[in-house]
């Protein structure tokens, strides 16, 4: 083990120690792990698609749907409309200061 013995770079000062008490990864336990992960993700990822498919049974889904989006563009267009008009003034008022 190609180490180095105190006086190592910050808070390192036996490299040999700090290696010796690591543990060493467990792959079988890590495969385990990430199919435990795939499953987990992949059981959510058919729930959300039972749940559409049941809002989509609904015949007025797309209708709904379509009125939510339009309202939420329009409520966005207002904030970046205000947001806008803010600053404009803004930068009025700072003219208006330096002219002064």
């Amino acid at each position: 083990m190609d180490v180095h013995r105190g006086g190592g770079a910050g808070d390192h000062d036996d490299c040999r120690s700090e290696a010796l008490l690591a543990p060493c990864p467990r792959p079988d336990h890590d495969a385990a792990d990430v199919k435990e992960k795939k499953a987990k993700e992949s059981a959510k990822l058919s729930d959300v698609v039972s749940q559409i498919r049941a809002l989509a049974e609904n015949p007025n889904f797309i209708k709904e749907l379509s009125e939510q989006v339009d309202r939420d563009l329009k409520a966005f267009a207002k904030d970046v409309i205000v947001e806008v008009a803010v600053d404009d003034e803004r930068n009025k008022n700072l003219r208006r200061l330096k002219e002064a």
